[in-house]
């Protein structure tokens, strides 16, 4: 009888220890499948309450083009449908041109129609506010970077469907015989360096500045920036933050776009292509066309371009429309360069300083793009010239000490340093634009026949814009920097803004098959620059009120493309540079008269938003000055800046006061190629700590139960003997 109760007793002893084995080789499992069952937060996710989950997501954006000459305007329409039992407010994270000129809103509830007013941005985010509280519908268009724009639906009913349609006007880019436009259908997401928090001492000093007047003008302007300084870098947080949310899993629906473009020409097409997607066109008339996606809709992926290339014997060397609107009247000049004849006789010697990109949202088709690109760039040097290569992520490395002589060695060194880049890390671009801009140079850099050019192969997913430019504006010197946008989604507008600062140009590689072609077309370029210096006046020598300020150089197969508003008697119009010709400078001037001119409209907005983009980038303005001047041309031309919004309210209370509504936020997909692991966030740690704390107790049990069990084996074995 002893010896059964021994025996009992150890094999309840052995069932606990594996229970305990137990425990632990199952929590890890447990946490998955639990955690795989979580809902994330973002998207339009609801559960009735049945407990059935649906998705609801905007369903698909329907975007329609109508071309005329070098205009773009679109309309693009965003549908919402509430598929759950809650009432909701609705948020969007989208990207659109980085040149867009957004000045329509308008939200459709069935056949109710609310048409959008703009405001002041903090106005704005008010009133909205305000709506959303007491019940009625609104919808909020504000920008967040000139090319990412958020819209906010408020109080969408159970079973409600709503319609947000915003509009957009954009110039056309075009380049000797090819016309160009691209719609961006998704965001890279962005990357933000580490922030120092601002210290106690440092608000306190800000707030007793504000607070008293004791402090000398000089004080009160450090203060002041100090803290814009840190509101900037706070921002940048939040979006790159935003950025990396919002994207889609696996389980989230996919966001569809359907797009057409009524493509209006005067001069013959000869061919019509998009790069990135499938397309079909339709003849409407002699000079109209439609051209839509093969499929119907595609999933938003991707960056969508159309190229459209006119007869050879029709290509325009220049072309000026003019708007007249009211008392006012504006002009769009677009002019092809002064032709120079190219030699390998007259290329100009030059040092080239490669940068590339290897941080984490590089990885995937990105990062071999950008190899492929820089290998064929090295190629392409000329024997006179010297170079050096820049990788960068978290920092930046150097492929030599100093810049060095082209030659077959240098040229298969560098090539084992670019085939060993690897993609990860953070887009830390500061660093890589100090060591490019700032570093040491060979004696072409200070010579008159001589240039130094930095051209640098990058996504930019990035945030801080601004701080970047800023650099650039510091650091450039006689630099002239050139970007090379890589992957199916990269930040145009940081990008093209840098070119521009840098008086270069910017190429875009969106498929690895674009590669060769495109940087044989940017190196004719960095070897053959054409204008520079450009000004433009009246023919009586008066100044012209013309924009973008200032005009970058002009480079082989590079356009001018300039707006600006006419004063009434203004005739004639000059423009006035330096032109370089068999490796000399000297002066240049064309004469355009206005009398030779083709009516068109929407100059006036791109006026305005060249403008905007203008002072934007202006270093010489203070940020008080920069917020009063975007802010009145925001309001005065219906346009959304980062100081004005639109905002549609409807005026009837449509949700009851007593039923809650919940925030939701659409997802979107990651940019089609970008295998880059999304920073990890808090999802599901509320149910570790709950499963966390559940498997203690059960161990603590199990293990009281062991002790037990021993004291009574120990006693028994005790009685037996």
């Amino acid at each position: 009888m002893c010896q059964f109760k021994l025996q009992t007793c150890n094999k309840y002893l052995l069932l606990i220890k594996k229970m305990l084995v137990a425990c632990l080789l199952i929590s890890p499992t447990l946490f998955a499948s639990e955690l795989a069952s979580i809902e994330p937060s973002a998207g339009l996710v609801y559960q009735t309450q049945s407990g059935i989950k649906h998705s609801a997501p905007l369903l698909r954006s329907r975007v329609e083009m109508h071309v005329n000459g070098l205009i773009n305007r679109v309309t693009v329409t965003q549908i919402f449908e509430n598929d759950s039992d809650n009432w909701i407010n609705a948020t969007y994270l989208f990207p659109l041109p980085e040149n867009a000129a957004l000045d329509h809103l308008s939200m459709k509830i069935g056949e109710r129609l609310i048409i959008g007013e703009i405001k002041e941005k903090q106005v704005a985010k008010k009133q909205f506010a305000q709506a959303k509280v007491s019940g009625k519908k609104a919808s909020l268009i504000e920008q967040k970077r000139n090319d990412i724009f958020r819209t906010e639906v408020a109080n969408i009913a159970p079973g409600e469907k709503v319609a947000i349609e915003i509009e957009y006007q954009q110039s056309i880019q075009y380049k000797p015989g090819i016309f160009s436009l691209h719609y961006p259908m998704t965001i890279t997401p962005r990357y933000a360096p580490p922030m120092p928090r601002l210290s106690r001492a440092e608000r306190y000093n800000y707030l007793s500045n504000l607070l008293t007047e004791k402090h000398s003008e000089q004080q009160h302007l450090f203060w002041n920036d100090r803290w814009d300084w840190w509101l900037q870098n706070n921002e940048n947080q939040q979006l790159a933050e935003q950025t990396s949310v919002v994207i889609k899993d696996k389980s989230d629906p996919d966001l569809l776009v359907e797009l057409k473009i009524y493509l209006h020409s005067p001069l013959e097409i000869e061919s019509i292509n998009s790069p990135y997607h499938n397309i079909k066109t339709e003849k409407l008339g002699a000079s109209l066309q439609l051209i839509s996606l093969q499929d119907e809709t595609v999933i938003a992926n991707r960056d969508f371009v159309l190229n459209w290339q006119v007869l050879q014997s029709e290509q325009a060397k220049s072309a000026l429309f003019v708007q007249n609107i009211g008392a006012e009247k504006y002009g769009l000049l677009m002019m092809m360069p002064p032709a120079t004849q190219f030699t390998e006789a007259a290329r100009i010697n030059k040092e080239v300083i490669f940068v590339i990109d290897v941080s984490g949202s590089m990885s995937g088709t990105s990062i071999e793009q950008a190899k492929s690109a820089l290998s064929f760039a090295l190629d392409q040097l000329a024997e006179n010239d010297t170079f050096n290569i820049i990788s960068f992520s978290d920092n930046s490395e150097f492929f030599a000490t100093n810049s060095l002589p082209v030659d077959n060695r240098s040229k298969a060194m560098a090539k084992v340093f670019i085939n060993q880049l690897q993609a990860s890390g953070g887009t830390n671009m500061q660093v890589a634009l100090k060591d490019s801009l700032r570093g040491k140079r060979t004696v072409y850099a200070d010579k008159e026949t001589g240039l130094r050019q930095v051209v640098f192969i990058t996504d930019a997913s990035i945030s801080n814009e601004q701080q970047l430019l800023t650099q650039i504006a510091k650091l450039l010197g006689k630099s002239r920097l050139f970007m090379v946008g890589i992957g199916s989604a990269p930040n145009h507008y940081f990008m093209k803004s840098s070119a521009k600062m840098g008086k270069g140009s910017y190429t875009s590689i969106g498929d690895v098959n674009e590669v060769n072609r495109k940087m044989s077309a940017l190196f004719e370029q960095l070897s053959a620059p054409v204008l520079r210096d450009i000004q433009l006046n009246w023919a009586d020598g008066s100044p012209v009120d013309y924009w973008p300020q200032p005009i970058t150089d002009l480079y082989q197969g590079e356009p001018l493309q300039v707006v600006f508003k006419i004063p009434d008697g203004k005739k004639a119009l000059q423009i006035a540079g330096i032109k370089f010709a068999q490796n000399r400078a000297k002066p240049w001037s064309q004469d355009f008269s206005l009398q030779q001119q083709q009516n068109a409209q929407g100059i006036d907005v791109l006026w305005a938003k060249e403008q905007i983009d203008s002072f934007d980038l202006n270093r010489e303005l203070s940020n008080l000055e920069k917020q009063q001047k975007i802010t009145a041309l925001g309001l005065k031309f219906h346009i959304v800046t980062k100081h004005t919004s639109l905002l549609a309210v409807e005026q009837k209370v449509s949700r009851p006061r007593v039923i809650d509504s919940v925030n939701k936020q659409v997802k979107t997909h990651l940019p089609q190629g970008n295998t880059m692991r999304l920073p990890q966030t808090g999802l599901g740690s509320e149910l570790y700590k709950q499963l966390g704390l559940l498997l203690l107790v059960l161990v603590a049990l199990l293990w009281i139960f062991e002790s037990c069990f021993y004291k009574l084996k120990s006693d028994l074995e005790g009685v037996c003997r």
